[in-house]
């Protein structure tokens, strides 16, 4: 599972102490893609990082 998200702060350490880090596999973030969401090269960030094509699963 991948987190994608416009805000400006990284996200990652309030997941870690919510102890959720395990249940998620990448997050794809704003800020360091200078991309954003629903747009689709943020969404194909997080595709590409988690290693599935777009479209699989239909």
């Amino acid at each position: 599972m991948a987190i994608v998200s416009d805000l400006h702060v990284d996200i990652r350490p309030g997941f870690a102490r919510a102890d959720l880090d395990p249940y998620v596999d990448d997050c794809v973030l704003s800020f360091e893609r200078g991309a954003h969401r629903p747009g689709p090269v943020i969404c194909r960030a997080a595709l590409e990082r988690l290693g599935v094509r777009p479209g699989a699963g239909r």
